[in-house]
């Protein structure tokens, strides 16, 4: 059919009302958005759902926003790791060799008085002292202060408490004397950097039996052969049964904590550290 040239639109006129339209659209578009903007922020909207592949998008930085977001974080945090405090310097290893008294026989390892000193100084201590042994007496354990002499070896220590005992009793001084040195000797021998620290044996609350004396000059004389140093720490449980067990023989824990302040006293006294 034949438009009329009356109805004709000419191309410059549908260019011009093309224009119009895009012009309008725009309008729509950005008062639209404003609209919106101002909606959410008056009203905290929360944001419209994202589609999976539009959410991981979001959640990926770019290298620009990434290098924004560390700026802003202490330097401690963003440290792959963290400085550690350090430990407090170990004390000395100590071994000890000696009786059921240094043992803490009847109570826990730790209230023994050389356990005591040993917490209070910082020591590493090893206790090798077994119930019923002696530089010549064989404990329950099958050992004697010789055996334990040679088991303080393998740990290399700085220092080796000895100490004199009882369990020696009724052996010939001169038995006890040639024991004591041979023990004392031998592991000066084998370690001859390890300090040497010797106790005078320790009795319970009754007289004191006359062998003792003889007992600690073997343990006194040994030690200053090898260079190291004795200490007598007396008879702190002297006159006082309420400080010892039942068996009348072990000390308390009031009584090892009486024992351990004599031999503080005693070391005091030497002017020894360690």
């Amino acid at each position: 059919m034949r438009i009329p040239r009356s109805s004709r639109v000419s191309p410059a006129r549908i260019g011009r009302i093309a224009t119009v339209a895009v012009a309008a659209v725009a309008c729509v578009a950005i008062v639209g958005t404003g609209y919106a903007t101002a909606r959410a922020v008056g009203h905290h909207e929360a944001p419209q759902p994202q589609s999976p592949s539009q959410a991981a998008s979001a959640a990926i930085p770019t290298d620009a926003a990434a290098s924004a977001v560390a700026a802003t974080i202490p330097a401690a945090e963003v440290s792959p790791s963290q400085p550690s405090i350090p430990a407090p310097a170990a004390g000395p290893i100590v071994v000890a060799i000696g009786d059921s008294i240094m043992e803490g026989h009847g109570l826990a390892s730790d209230q023994a008085w050389l356990a005591l000193l040993a917490s209070e100084k910082g020591w590493q201590l090893t206790n090798l002292a077994s119930d019923g042994s002696g530089f010549v007496a064989v404990g329950s354990n099958g050992d004697t202060f010789a055996d334990q002499a040679a088991a303080a070896e393998q740990l290399h220590p700085a220092v080796v408490i000895f100490s004199g005992s009882s369990n020696d009793l009724g052996v010939s001084d001169s038995r006890i004397d040639a024991a004591t040195t041979a023990t004392i000797a031998g592991f000066h021998a084998a370690l001859p950097n390890s300090k040497i620290v010797s106790i005078s044996a320790i009795w319970g609350d009754t007289e004191l039996p006359e062998q003792i004396p003889a007992i600690d000059s073997a343990v006194e004389t040994a030690t200053a052969a090898a260079g190291g140093t004795y200490l007598d720490a007396g008879q702190p449980l002297a006159n006082d049964p309420a400080v010892m067990q039942e068996d009348e023989v072990h000390p308390t824990a009031d009584g090892q904590l009486m024992i351990a302040r004599a031999v503080q006293q005693a070391v005091l006294a030497a002017d020894l550290t360690f």
